[in-house]
C-alpha cells in the first residue's frame, strides 16, 4: 500500500476527514513535484548549459556530504524539529534555561531538546503516514528556546519561522518557506519555496540552497564573509557583487564586512532568484 492509498484508507476508516486527506495529499504532491522538477533539470546533461551541468555536479557533491554536514556542533545546545507538516514558530527567550513548547511532544536530549508530533513510547513504531497525520493534527506549533541554541530541522512541508538570534540553523525543508531572523551560522536546503535568512556570520562555511524558489539573504552587522552565488535559471540581485552572466547560468561573488579573516557563504538556486541585502555596516 503506497502513501496515497494509506491516506484513503484512513478516510474510509474514519481516522481523518476528507478535507484533512486532501490537505495531506497536497503536502505530498507539492514536495514530490518539486523534487521531480529538480530531477528533470539534471537528468539530460547534453541539453543543458555548461553552467547548469556544473551546478548539477555541485549538487551531487553536496548530497554526498550531507550526512557530514548534518553533524551537529557538540559545543551547542540544539532544538531538533522532527515533524512532517505544519507551521512551526521558534522564539528565543532571554533568561530561559530549557526549551518549552505549546503542542507536540517535547523531550529533553543530551544535546538540548527534540520536538516531535508523536510519542513512539506510547504509540509504538510509527509509519510515515501515521507521523504525517500526527503532524497535521498539530499543525501549528510554538517553541521557545534559550539564547545561544541552534535549530536543526527535517520537515516535509509547511512553514518554519525562527525569531532569533540563534547560534545556528541546519536542515532540510522540502516544500514551504523558511524564515530566520538572525543566525550566526546557516546550512540549509529548501527543495521548493523560499529561504529568507538574516545572517550574522564571521567564521565557518555557510550554505543556503534552494532548488526551486527564492533565496533572500540579509547580511546583518558583524558579518564578515566571502560570498559566492550561482543560479541555473533566474536572477541574482543586490549587494553590489561582481556578476558573471544573466538569466541562465549566472554567478556572483564578493565580500561582506570589513575584510580580513572571516567565513564563507555559498548560495545556490536551480530555478528562481537570489536576492542579497547588505546591512552589515548598519
Amino acid at each position: 500500500m503506497n502513501e496515497h492509498e494509506r491516506i484513503e484508507a484512513m478516510v474510509a476508516s474514519g481516522r481523518i476527514t476528507r478535507a484533512q486527506a486532501d490537505q495531506l495529499l497536497a503536502v505530498l504532491a507539492e514536495a514530490d513535484d518539486a523534487e521531480q522538477s529538480v530531477a528533470a533539470l539534471q537528468e539530460t546533461p547534453g541539453e543543458r548549459p555548461e553552467s547548469a551541468q556544473a551546478f548539477s555536479g555541485a549538487a551531487a557533491d553536496a548530497r554526498e556530504a550531507r550526512s557530514e554536514r548534518d553533524t551537529l556542533d557538540p559545543e551547542l545546545h540544539w532544538l531538533e524539529l522532527d515533524t512532517f507538516a505544519g507551521n512551526i514558530e521558534v522564539t528565543v527567550i532571554q533568561g530561559l534555561t530549557a526549551a518549552e513548547a505549546d503542542g507536540g511532544n517535547l523531550v529533553s536530549t543530551a544535546s538540548g531538546a527534540r520536538l516531535t508530533q508523536w510519542d513512539d513510547d506510547d504509540k509504538g513504531p510509527r509509519s510515515f503516514i501515521d507521523k504525517l497525520v500526527d503532524g497535521f493534527k498539530a499543525a501549528h506549533l510554538k517553541v521557545r528556546i534559550p539564547a545561544g541554541w541552534g535549530v536543526h530541522f527535517d520537515v516535509k512541508g509547511g512553514e518554519i519561522d525562527i525569531d532569533g538570534p540563534v547560534a545556528a540553523v541546519k536542515g532540510h525543508l522540502r516544500a514551504g518557506d523558511l524564515s530566520v531572523k538572525d543566525t550566526a551560522h546557516a546550512d540549509v536546503t529548501v527543495t521548493a519555496g523560499e529561504a529568507e535568512i538574516g545572517l550574522r556570520a564571521n567564521s565557518g562555511s555557510n550554505r543556503i540552497q534552494v532548488r526551486v524558489g527564492q533565496a533572500d539573504v540579509r547580511f546583518l552587522p558583524g558579518s564578515n564573509l566571502d560570498v559566492t552565488a550561482s543560479i541555473s535559471v533566474g536572477e541574482i540581485s543586490g549587494a553590489g557583487f561582481a556578476k558573471d552572466g544573466e538569466g541562465i547560468g549566472a554567478k556572483a561573488s564578493g565580500h561582506v564586512g570589513n575584510g580580513g579573516s572571516g567565513g564563507s557563504l555559498d548560495v545556490s538556486v536551480v530555478t528562481g532568484d537570489i536576492n542579497f541585502r547588505d546591512l552589515s555596516h548598519g
